[in-house]
Parts: structure tokens; C-alpha cells; sequence
């Protein structure tokens, strides 16, 4: 299976374009050394200490784990507030 660089979709090991997004698939190749910090989002090798993806900009920092009464997430900005919140406290 190829994996695309851009989107993640897992494709045929034949198929050069993506069947998902339409993106050219290239020959998988050893990572360069360093990079190591695979993208949960496109499946990209990032250097270990990068913080958002070189490929497709997502997040790579690890999610923190919420305190007990901060469950409730902001569906504008992802902020886990207290579950009796009625508004963002972000």
C-alpha cells in the first residue's frame, strides 16, 4: 500500500495518483537522517523536535491530557473547559 504524502489515504501499491485527492505518489524513499516524527495527518517524516508538520502544517505536538473537570471542548478553538461551562473560557 502507498500512503499519500498529502492526505493520508492508503492506495494500491500500483496507483501513481492518489484515489482520494488526486495528488502524484511518490516512490517511497528512506527517510533523510533525523526524521523520524511521523504526521498522524498526512504521514509525513518531520525532524523530532518540529512542532507543526513541514508537509502539511498539522499540529505535532502531543495532546495534552485534560484535568478531570476540563472536559467539555470548544468546538471553535478545541479548548477543554469545565463540563458546566456555557462559554469558552478562550
Amino acid at each position: 500500500m502507498k500512503k499519500c504524502k498529502n492526505c493520508g489515504h492508503l492506495n494500491a501499491e500500483n496507483t501513481k495518483f492518489c484515489e482520494n485527492c488526486g495528488a502524484y505518489l511518490t516512490e517511497t524513499e528512506a527517510p533523510e537522517p533525523g526524521k523520524t516524527k511521523e504526521c498522524k495527518n498526512c504521514g509525513y517524516l518531520n525532524a523530532e523536535d518540529t512542532k507543526f508538520c513541514e508537509n502539511c502544517g498539522a499540529d505535532l505536538t502531543e495532546p495534552k491530557i485534560p484535568e478531570p473537570e476540563k472536559i467539555k471542548e470548544c468546538k471553535n478553538c478545541g479548548y477543554l473547559n469545565a463540563e458546566n461551562t456555557k462559554f469558552c473560557e478562550n
